[in-house]
C-alpha cells in the first residue's frame, strides 16, 4: 500500500492541477465518469482526502481529464508496478464500486 505521505503528496498535486485548470470536485468527477458523475465525484473526493492513493487506472483518468500527464505517473513505492497487481486492484475497485452502489440503492429504497 502506498504510504500516507505519497497519498498526501498526490492529493496536493491533484488539488493544485484542479485549481490551475479551474475544475471543481464535481466537474472533475463528471469528466472522469460521465455516465456516473456521482461515482466520479466520490473517487475524486477520496483521492483528495490524502488517505488513499488512487490506483493506476484512476490516476490515468485524472491525467486524461485534466490534460496533466504527471498525474498518471506511479508513486515510487507504488505496489501496482506489475501487471498482475494492477489487474487485481482494478478488479477489487470494480467490486467495491458495485457494493457501494448496491448499498446506496438499498438505503434509497428504504427511505422511499
Amino acid at each position: 500500500m502506498a504510504t500516507q505521505t505519497a497519498a498526501h503528496a498526490f492529493a496536493h498535486q491533484l488539488r493544485a492541477v484542479m485549481t490551475e485548470r479551474g475544475y471543481s470536485v464535481r466537474a472533475l468527477g463528471k469528466a472522469v465518469d460521465p455516465h456516473e458523475p456521482e461515482r466520479g465525484r466520490r473517487k475524486v473526493q477520496r483521492s483528495l482526502s490524502g488517505k488513499h492513493m488512487p490506483n493506476d487506472a484512476t490516476r490515468r483518468s485524472y491525467a486524461d481529464a485534466l490534460s496533466a500527464p504527471a498525474l498518471a505517473e506511479p508513486a515510487e513505492d507504488d505496489e501496482e508496478s506489475d501487471q498482475p497487481m494492477r489487474d487485481f486492484m482494478a478488479a477489487i475497485g470494480v467490486l467495491v464500486d458495485r457494493l457501494v452502489e448496491k448499498r446506496m440503492a438499498q438505503r434509497e429504497a428504504a427511505r422511499a
